[in-house]
């Protein structure tokens, strides 16, 4: 695929840095990369915290910090955001999937 490899590289950070912040100690990360047709998938999924349904549509607005009772992790809220612009400029699209003290599955499809 064509882009612009920083910034991608940047926004995968960012996002596996939030499934290992998330998961916590003896928590498990899976990373899979599909090639399908036209585009390319890549899904990372942590057995962390999780996300109230109710907060999803939050997750990529800037400054929203989503308040999890007795979890007191640092950040400023520019994170997924900053992932969420990248994804857009390669035209690509992010889904994120959550279920509380489940974990968390964020879906990138970028074209190819």
């Amino acid at each position: 695929m064509r882009g612009d490899k920083e910034r991608l590289v940047k926004a995968m950070s960012n996002l596996f840095s939030n499934a290992v912040k998330f998961s916590g100690r003896g928590g498990r990360i899976t990373v899979i990369v599909q090639d399908i047709e036209n585009e390319l998938e890549i899904s990372i999924s942590d057995t962390g915290i999780g996300i109230a349904p109710k907060d999803i549509p939050n997750l990529f607005q800037k400054f929203s910090k989503i308040n999890r009772p007795g979890s007191q992790v640092p950040g400023a809220g520019f994170g997924l955001v900053t992932v969420k612009q990248v994804i857009d400029l390669h035209k690509g699209i992010i889904k994120v999937t959550s279920e509380l003290n489940k974990g968390t599955t964020v879906i990138i499809r970028l074209p190819k």
